[in-house]
């Protein structure tokens, strides 16, 4: 809900599928900027017309084939959101950088940021106001932040390496979100992005064997599985090598092994690992699988 209609400067109306905030206050309305509004051609604003409302002034947005960020989130793959991501942060900037509107105008509410479901061109509803839901920019930038890792920590899309890694961007407030759009748009968060590890093997039979560590969760053994356990790499020069013997996670920052209770025991830099206890790899590691020696390279 927008906080100024807690607040009870705005009512917010229900216009079928449109909607409109009637103000309490008439003298709360910029004139010149509702100008300005009106003179953005092609631009990321929802359209809104001026009317009255029992004699106070009203703000009518025509949504057209918009539909609320809030209900489309539901709809949409990782890569769909963080393109509706930098929609959104982008057409913010473009907001601030304008002169002669003001980015603390800008409705917050996911219910009231609305995206067009055939491009995912992000629309946002302007308030030509006097009062603002918040004191300065920053404020608004760590609200819509806020919004964003609640969507990522809430739904299933935290579970890629991707999200994950779009998480910890969010949550760095020393990266403005001018740097978050340019990474999004350059694709630093396709899921193809994440395949950055390899275990290249030192000792092994088979000359140039390596594993490409590809998922959040890579599970290592002697056979392709065992028990309820499906292996993403088979090492399977001798018996040596448990059936299942440890697993390599990604949690979109870092890379960490953990031994899955093997009979040959899993090292690290030739520390032998407690079973379940995980240890963080870092590049040029030496890792050890019983007697089976693996570089870690991370690109």
């Amino acid at each position: 809900m927008n906080i100024l209609v807690e607040k009870g400067v705005l009512k917010e109306l229900e216009c079928g599928s449109n909607f409109a905030y009637v103000l309490s206050d008439n003298s709360d309305f910029l004139s010149t900027e509702y100008k300005v509004l009106q003179s953005q051609s092609d631009s990321n604003f929802i359209k809104c017309m001026k009317m009255l409302y029992n004699g106070q002034t009203e703000l009518y947005y025509l949504l057209d084939s918009y539909v609320s960020l809030h209900d489309i989130l539901s709809h949409v793959n990782f890569d769909q959101f963080t393109t509706i991501v930098a929609n959104l942060l982008s057409g913010i900037i473009d907001v601030k950088n304008n002169g002669f509107l003001n980015s603390l105008n800008i409705d917050s509410s996911f219910e009231h940021i609305y995206v067009d479901p055939a491009t995912y061109k992000v629309g946002l509803v302007y308030l030509p106001l006097k009062k603002h839901e918040y004191p300065d920019f920053f404020t608004f930038e760590n609200e819509v932040r806020s919004k964003l890792i609640d969507v990522l920590s809430t739904s299933s899309m935290n579970i890629t390496p991707a999200a994950n890694m779009l998480l910890v961007d969010l949550q760095n407030g020393t990266m403005s979100i001018r740097d978050l759009c340019t990474k999004i748009f350059d694709g630093y968060y396709k899921q193809n992005k994440m395949i950055k590890m390899k275990l290249q093997a030192i000792n092994a039979p088979v000359e140039g064997f390596e594993l490409l560590v590809s998922k959040p969760q890579y599970f290592i053994g002697r056979i392709p599985g065992y028990k309820d356990i499906v292996n993403d790499g088979v090492v399977n020069f001798d018996k040596t090598i448990g059936r299942s013997h440890c697993k390599i996670t990604h949690d979109g920052v870092e890379f960490s092994v953990t031994d899955l209770n093997s009979k040959n025991c899993t090292f690290l830099n030739g520390t032998k690992l407690e079973p379940f206890d995980s240890k963080k790899l870092k590049n040029g590691d030496e890792l050890a699988l019983a007697k089976w020696k693996f570089k870690v390279v991370i690109a």
